[in-house]
C-alpha cells in the first residue's frame, strides 16, 4: 500500500493499488512525496561502488494550470424580423474564454420558445471567425420572434469534474417582432346630396378616415403628423381601382360617390395583407361611398268643385335626401306634407332635408269657369 503527500499535508492512502489520481485540484503548483507501507519516502538512487545510495527525498513538482479565462457569451447584435410572423430576424453572439475546441470553435445547442410557449431545438446557424475579433462568432439567421436559450460549452468540459467556467448555460435571448400591422376605414362624412340636383347642392364632400395600427411606425413623423403612409384607390369605369395621387394622409376628403379602398405602409415597407417567406401580397381594406338618393317631391292634387269655393288641397310626396325635411308652401303653412281649403290658384312647395339638400315643386287648383247659373222661363 503506498501513500502520498501533497504539499507536505495528511499522508493519504492509494485508491488503485500502485496510481492515484487527486482530483478537486485549483489551479496551482503542488509538490507531491510518496511512501510505501513501512513509512519509506522515495528517495533519489544513485550507484556508488557498485551499491544504492540513497539521496534526497523525491518531491514531484506540478502545475495545474487552467484557460486565461472562462467561457463567455455575448450577445453582439439582434435584429427583429421586419413584421409580424416573418422569419427574417437575426442574432450574432461573440463566443470567448475557456478552451476552444481544436478548430477554434465551441460545443452549442439552442432551444427556441415561441410565443405560445412551444419548445424546440434550433439548429439554423453560421459560425465565423472575424479578423481582429477574439473568439468566435456564432449567428442565427431567419430568426422567428420568440426566446433563444443558448448553451455553449469548451473543450474540457466533457472532461471536467468541475465544469464551472467551461460551460454557459443562461443565456437568453428575447427576439421581438413589431406588433400586427392592422388597418380599419369609417365613413366619417357622408356624401350630402346627391350628383343629380339642380340647387348646386354638394354632391361630393364625403370624408373618409382610416386608422393603422402596429407594424413599426415612422419617426420622426412624416410631415411631422403621419406614422404611416396610406394609399387610397378608387374603382373606375371598368372595375378596376386607381390609386389617387397625392394623398398620403390618413383623411380622405371632398369625395363624390364611388367605391373606394385604402392600405398603409410603415417604415419597413410593410403593407397590410398576406405574408409567405417574408414577402407580402397587399390586401387593400374596401370601402363604399355612396351617396344620397335624389330629393324629390311630387304634388298630387284635388281641384276646387266649386266656382269660387274653398275646399281643394294638395299631397306632396317626398322621397330621398337625408334625415328630417323641413317643409314650405308658398302660402306660408310649414312642416306638413298636406295642404287643404284652397282656392283656386299655383302653389309650390320647398323641401329641405337635413344635410341642406333642396328640392321644390309647383301645381295649379283648378276651379270650375263659372258658378252654376239656374235661369226660369215663365209660361
Amino acid at each position: 500500500i503506498y501513500e502520498y503527500q501533497l504539499d507536505n499535508g495528511t499522508w493519504l492512502a492509494f485508491t488503485n493499488g500502485d496510481t492515484h489520481t487527486i482530483t478537486g485540484l485549483a489551479p496551482e503548483t503542488y509538490r507531491i512525496k510518496v511512501r510505501d507501507s513501512n513509512a519509506c519516502i522515495a528517495k533519489e538512487q544513485t550507484l556508488v561502488n557498485g551499491e544504492i545510495a540513497l539521496g534526497a527525498i523525491i518531491e514531484q513538482e506540478i502545475t495545474i494550470t487552467q484557460p486565461d479565462a472562462p467561457v463567455a457569451v455575448a450577445f453582439v447584435n439582434s435584429v427583429e424580423p421586419t413584421a409580424y410572423g416573418f422569419s427574417n430576424g437575426s442574432i450574432q453572439v461573440q463566443i470567448t474564454g475557456g478552451k476552444p475546441l481544436a478548430d477554434g470553435t465551441y460545443n452549442y445547442s439552442c432551444i427556441y420558445t415561441d410565443a405560445n410557449g412551444v419548445s424546440s431545438s434550433w439548429s439554423s446557424f453560421q459560425g465565423d471567425f472575424y479578423s481582429g475579433n477574439e473568439g468566435w462568432f456564432l449567428s442565427i439567421t431567419d430568426a422567428l420572434a420568440g426566446t433563444y436559450a443558448l448553451i455553449v460549452n469548451d473543450a474540457n468540459f466533457s472532461s471536467a469534474t468541475d465544469t464551472e467556467g467551461c460551460i454557459v448555460s443562461d443565456t437568453v435571448l428575447i427576439l421581438n417582432q413589431p406588433p400586427l400591422l392592422e388597418l380599419s376605414v369609417v365613413n366619417t362624412t357622408p356624401i350630402s346630396c346627391n350628383d343629380s340636383n339642380t340647387f348646386n347642392n354638394p354632391w361630393s364632400d364625403g370624408v373618409l378616415t382610416a386608422t393603422a395600427t402596429g407594424g413599426v411606425p415612422f419617426d420622426p413623423l412624416i410631415n411631422g403628423q403621419y406614422e404611416y403612409i396610406y394609399i387610397w384607390k378608387k374603382k373606375d369605369a371598368a372595375g378596376v381601382y386607381q390609386t389617387i395621387a397625392g394623398e398620403t394622409g390618413n383623411v380622405l376628403s371632398n369625395l363624390s360617390d364611388g367605391d373606394y379602398a385604402v392600405n398603409v405602409r410603415d417604415a419597413n415597407g410593410i403593407t397590410v395583407g398576406t405574408h409567405f417567406n417574408n414577402v407580402v401580397t397587399a390586401v387593400d381594406v374596401p370601402i363604399p361611398l355612396h351617396q344620397p338618393d335624389l330629393l324629390q317631391v311630387v304634388l298630387t292634387k284635388t281641384d276646387v268643385f266649386c266656382n269660387q269655393g274653398y275646399d281643394g288641397s294638395i299631397t306632396a310626396t317626398i322621397t330621398g335626401g337625408t334625415g328630417n325635411y323641413d317643409i314650405t308652401w308658398s302660402n306660408d303653412v310649414t312642416d306638413t306634407t298636406t295642404i287643404s281649403n284652397l282656392v283656386a290658384g299655383t302653389y309650390s312647395i320647398a323641401v329641405t332635408d337635413g344635410k341642406g339638400c333642396q328640392a321644390e315643386a309647383t301645381i295649379t287648383i283648378n276651379e270650375p269657369e263659372s258658378p252654376l247659373n239656374i235661369s226660369y222661363t215663365s209660361f
